[in-house]
């Protein structure tokens, strides 16, 4: 694989990189959540549990830090979903398009995407390779 190639990979896996990190960070905030809610019982004089004020204060805002991290990041995978999108539109075959939308953005493995699409596995590896050979991705707005 050239070095050309591996780039357009790698600016094109950005979008389904920066889903993964929203995921982690709606994980995040999951386990915040639920911190919170357990302090929040804690302090509600639950009997045999002692109470720290503070605790709560700290959850809330390790909470609103990760939702704000959150907003940051969906923002981030919004504008990297763009620049992609971009890219794939210089592909004029409608099918190639078609197939790098699916393992791009959707995240379709090439098998998953050849029985969608009612081709066989090397036909759509076929296609893919010559959908890297004419797609134009502009890296250095990335």
């Amino acid at each position: 694989m050239n070095a050309d190639r591996s780039a357009k990979i790698r600016y094109l896996n950005a979008y389904r990189w920066a889903m993964v990190q929203e995921q982690e960070l709606l994980r995040q905030i999951e386990e915040a959540r639920t911190r919170a809610e357990r302090v929040t019982q804690a302090l509600s004089g639950t009997p045999g549990t002692p109470g720290d004020p503070s605790s709560l204060e700290r959850a809330v805002e390790a909470l609103i830090d990760l939702q704000q991290r959150l907003a940051a990041q969906i923002e981030a995978s919004c504008k990297t979903r763009c620049r992609v999108e971009a890219a794939l539109c210089t592909v004029r075959d409608p099918r190639q398009q078609t197939i790098l939308r699916l393992h791009y953005i959707s995240g379709k493995t090439f098998e998953q995407i050849a029985v969608e699409l009612h081709y066989s596995y090397r036909q759509i590896l076929r296609e893919y390779g010559r959908a890297m050979d004419v797609i134009e991705c502009h890296m250095e707005s990335a």
